[in-house]
C-alpha cells in the first residue's frame, strides 16, 4: 500500500470477539466482513442501525494476501492445503489468492511442481 501512496491506516484487519466488532462498527464508514454467514449477519444487523454499508465475502471462499517478505516455503505449504483440501471437511479453499510483486512468480513456481505431483501420486484411494 505504501508503494501505491496508499495511507496504511486506510485499512485495519481485526480478529477479535463480538464486543469488538461491534465497537468499530458504530464507528465506522464502511465494514468489509469476511467470515461465516452467521456472523455476517450479525455484523449487518448492527450496521444497520448506523446505515454503514457492508462488503461480504461469506463462507469458504477465503482470500490469502501473500506479501513480498513472507517465509514462501511456509506460504506455499499452508496455501497448497487450502487449496486441494476437501472444503465440505475443512472449509477452506482458497478460491483467490492475492500476490503481491515477487511473491507471484516464486509461488506459481512451486504451485505448478505441487500440481505436477499430486497427479502423478499413485497411492491415493
Amino acid at each position: 500500500m505504501r508503494k501505491h501512496g496508499v495511507d496504511e491506516a486506510l485499512i485495519a484487519v481485526v480478529n477479535d470477539w463480538a464486543d469488538t466488532g461491534e465497537a468499530l462498527i458504530e464507528c465506522a464508514d464502511k465494514i468489509t466482513f469476511i467470515g461465516s454467514p452467521a456472523v455476517g449477519n450479525q455484523v449487518v444487523k448492527k450496521a444497520s442501525e448506523t446505515l454503514n454499508p457492508v462488503v461480504f465475502e461469506i463462507g469458504s471462499r477465503d482470500t490469502a494476501v501473500i506479501c513480498d517478505d513472507c517465509d514462501f516455503t511456509q506460504v506455499v505449504q499452508i496455501a497448497m492445503r487450502g487449496t486441494f483440501q476437501n472444503v465440505v471437511v475443512v472449509l477452506a479453499n482458497y478460491l483467490s489468492l492475492n500476490f503481491f510483486e515477487n511473491a507471484y512468480l516464486c509461488a506459481l513456481r512451486t504451485w505448478v511442481y505441487c500440481a505436477r505431483m499430486r497427479l502423478t501420486t499413485t497411492d491415493r484411494p
